[in-house]
């Protein structure tokens, strides 16, 4: 009951902001203040195999505000987003993956995901305060279409220590830097530990230990002038805390690893796009439970020119476990567009060892996922 009100009040939002965007003519305000508001919802089941056959729902609620200040305050830039999570955890009681199959899963939270001030100085971005690591680094274009989290970003910052993703973020400054219309790089420092939404529901707050150490991380991007998109993306992070060796429990100085990510389109005929995407990151110390991912697939858009924002997706994430096992989750999915302001998203997901050597027999899992969007 709680999830249908949700749902209703969100169209019932939905339809506010468009009675005040048809009120309000002000270009002006229009570009000074922008907000947004949209839902996700999951309802889903493990069909076989796994911890237990079973349904569950998911559903994700998500609204920002971002205040462009140019009028008062050149390149300033001020952005809060605030989210509620709610439903029964598909992966944590019935798949039992590493993974996560659905990237909205979480559990029943309200809270700030980000609250930061950016700065524009010619070819030169500063931010500064709670931000999530994946808004800008390690970011997968053609994966985006794809539900299993591992395609938003690779499992091996996840697995292996508290990383400041969705749904927990963390305090940050990072700059980003266009050499030219082909070359970007990025550079952050965050909060070493985020935590988790167990202990601080809300997200507020945000006291920073030494124990907790840092995070830095650098990403270099290079887009070539080409008719199709090609998109390579390379990135190396250090992570000065103390960790324990998943070998022999003797305490490790610090933490380093790899990532790359390449995003390339292929083939174009008439409506057609196909595009091709290949993730692989790579975390040599022993400190690390999830040391290796290799992660890739195809996206199919304008299958038909009568509906070109439809799309089919395929998809595996390779998680390899202390170098002796590994989980695979293969996904497949077609996204139908309904209209501008919602979509339907059938999804259907193959875990090959879900949990890693847990004992499960292989999961075949699916959702059909809808979202509500402006």
């Amino acid at each position: 009951m709680k999830n249908i009100f949700l749902i209703l009040f969100f169209i019932n939002l939905i339809q506010l902001k468009a009675i005040l965007g048809q009120e309000n003519k002000n270009e002006e305000y229009k570009k000074t203040v922008e907000w947004d508001l949209n839902y996700t919802g999951d309802i889903a089941r493990n069909f076989v195999g796994g911890k237990a056959v079973g349904n569950a729902y998911m559903g994700l609620l998500k609204g920002d505000i971002t205040l462009n200040m140019d009028k008062f305050w050149k390149g300033g830039k001020f952005k809060l987003e605030i989210m509620n999570t709610h439903g029964k955890n598909l992966s944590e009681n019935y798949i039992g993956d590493l993974q996560i199959a659905s990237n909205i899963e979480n559990g029943n939270y309200t809270f700030l995901e980000k609250l930061y001030f950016e700065q524009k100085i010619s070819k030169l971005t500063f931010l500064i305060g709670l931000q999530d690591l994946n808004e800008n680094f390690c970011v997968n274009e053609y994966g985006g279409s794809l539900t299993n989290s591992s395609f938003g970003i690779h499992s091996t910052f996840p697995l292996n220590f508290g990383v400041p993703i969705y749904p927990k973020t963390a305090l940050a400054i990072a700059s980003y830097i266009y050499f030219t219309d082909k070359f970007f790089l990025r550079a952050a420092i965050f909060d070493g530990d985020a935590g988790s939404l167990d202990e601080d529901k809300h997200n507020l707050d945000w006291s920073i230990s030494k124990e907790d150490g840092l995070l830095w991380i650098t990403e270099g991007e290079y887009i070539p002038n080409t008719e199709k998109l090609t998109d390579i993306k390379v990135g190396f992070f250090y992570h000065t805390a103390n960790f324990i060796s998943q070998s022999d429990s003797t305490i490790i100085k610090g933490n380093y690893g790899f990532h790359g990510i390449i995003n390339k389109e292929i083939l174009t005929i008439n409506s057609l796009k196909t595009g091709l995407f290949g993730q692989v990151a790579y975390f040599p110390s022993k400190a690390n439970f999830n040391n290796l991912y290799l992660g890739g697939g195809l996206n199919f858009s304008g299958i038909s020119a009568k509906r070109p924002d439809d799309y089919l997706a395929l998809g595996f994430a390779y998680a390899q476990i202390y170098k002796k096992t590994a989980e695979c989750d293969i996904e497949i999915n077609y996204c139908f567009s309904v209209g501008n302001h919602f979509s339907l998203q059938p999804c259907f997901h193959y875990i090959i060892n879900p949990g890693a050597n847990q004992g499960y027999k292989n999961s075949l899992a699916g959702f059909l996922r809808f979202s509500i969007f402006k």
